[in-house]
């Protein structure tokens, strides 16, 4: 049973919801809706989530063995300086890659384009409160950062002696490593891989306007009611198959044939959706 809550719908977006209420049961009751192992699309998705995997888990290893180091150099600032540039030099998928010292201010940055934020004061963002009382490595989701880029950020701490002596604070773009490993697959392929997090936010599409926004919010707004309850249907399950159907701007009728599995960044689910045109 579906329940709904009007309080502050438009009128508009309450009959879409109510439209996308009836889709979500017809598909409940679809059989198509079934986890598969085709060998075309789950062969292209096992290799994408592969290889994120193994560059994700590279860059975090690399920032976990420089924060060890930190341990012995974190007042040493011709040292920090050093250790990050060489990080920056050797992880190219690492847009940034910061030391913040014990009260949670950014001490020193890396590349140089970003020196302007040395200094900033991030003591009281509640993530870095966390960072500092519990002395554990914090991740966030993807979001616009004050340098005004989408990113991920991954926070290590330094802890010296059992107290917090700092953080090496890293950000990546999922964006750029999923494009480098997707782009190739879809060419290959002709097919579309496109991933978004839990809860809908567009980590990659091969459209980059796509990038950064919510596939529910954007599918309810446009009237895609059939794409709404695929995507609603991706969100809530870690794998499985549907389609959907849609007119596009241009007035094209296009229906597509879609799969997902389900990478755990971090524990946060990034889901890998397999699209194929059935037109």
């Amino acid at each position: 049973m579906f329940v709904i809550d009007i309080i502050g719908i438009d009128m508009k977006r309450f009959f879409i919801l109510i439209q996308l209420t009836l889709a979500l049961f017809l598909a409940s009751c679809s059989n198509e809706v079934v986890t598969t192992t085709n060998d075309e699309y789950s062969a292209d998705l096992n290799n994408a989530i592969q290889a994120t995997s193994q560059i994700i888990n590279t860059i975090y290893a690399n920032a976990q063995t420089d924060a060890q180091q930190l341990e012995q150099i974190y007042t040493d600032s011709a040292a920090i300086r050093l250790l990050l540039q060489k990080f920056i030099s050797k992880n190219r998928f690492a847009e940034e890659y910061g030391f913040l010292d014990e009260k949670g201010v950014l001490r020193y940055i890396e590349p140089p384009k970003y020196y302007s934020f040395q200094g900033s004061d991030f003591g009281n963002d509640k993530s870095v409160k966390e960072l500092i009382s519990t002395k554990k490595v914090m991740v966030s989701k993807f979001y616009k950062l004050v340098e005004n880029y989408l990113a991920s950020v991954i926070m290590v701490p330094v802890v010296k002696n059992n107290t917090f002596a700092g953080a090496c604070d890293l950000a990546i773009r999922p964006d750029v490593i999923l494009r480098e490993v997707i782009a190739p697959i879809e060419k290959s392929k002709g097919i579309q891989i496109w991933v978004m997090e839990k809860g809908g936010k567009m980590l990659y599409d091969f459209d980059s306007v796509e990038i950064g926004t919510n596939a529910l919010t954007y599918s309810i707004d446009k009237g895609y009611t059939s794409l709404t309850a695929a995507v609603t249907l991706m969100d809530s399950l870690e794998s499985g198959s549907t389609s959907y159907n849609y007119t596009d701007e241009n007035n094209i009728y296009l229906s597509k044939k879609c799969y997902w599995k389900t990478y755990s960044y971090f524990g946060i689910p990034w889901r890998f959706i397999w699209c194929k045109r059935l037109n």
